[in-house]
């Protein structure tokens, strides 16, 4: 569904469930999470931390590569310091490169570099480092066949084009 982009549907479905069994698994914390991404302001990033930390727990990768991105967003949109960005932008950096062959998650690495991209371009003002992540993220996401991710990254790339003054 999130990957569909079918939060709405999600909504519903983590609306049945009581409570006190998503507060018990890393995996519906997320997608609690996920269907109020936009307008969750400053709460999603307590969500999305609990629910790393559940993931750390169980070694989670895919659930790891998954919070970290959508924290990076969560960090920009209310506008968190460049350093706290940053922190996060590094730590899914680290992720990437310590990934084995057999934990590839192509569509969880694809989105954790649109993020990271997003982090450098709108949270530090590393407009080079943004642009080279958003590029890898469009040619994770080509690989994979998702356009989503591709036209985000592409939009994100833009951004820090026209930031740099290399694109009116």
């Amino acid at each position: 569904l999130i990957i569909r982009g079918d939060l709405s549907s999600l909504r519903k479905w983590i609306g049945c469930i009581p409570a006190g069994m998503i507060e018990q698994d890393p995996w519906l914390i997320f997608f609690q999470t996920m269907t109020q991404r936009i307008q969750g302001g400053k709460k999603n990033i307590k969500r999305f931390s609990t629910a790393l930390s559940g993931f750390e727990k169980a070694k989670d990768i895919r659930g790891i590569l998954l919070c970290v991105g959508y924290l990076i967003e969560a960090a920009v949109f209310v506008r968190q310091p460049s350093t706290t960005i940053l922190n996060w932008v590094e730590k899914g950096e680290t992720l990437l490169l310590q990934l084995r062959q057999d934990e590839y998650y192509p569509w969880a690495r694809a989105l954790l570099c649109q993020h990271i991209g997003l982090g450098y371009i709108a949270g530090t003002g590393d407009l080079a480092r943004g642009i080279s992540a958003c590029r890898n993220a469009m040619i994770m996401a080509r690989q994979i066949d998702t356009p989503d991710i591709v036209v985000n990254a592409l939009i994100i790339m833009t951004f820090g084009h026209v930031q740099s003054g290399d694109f009116s």
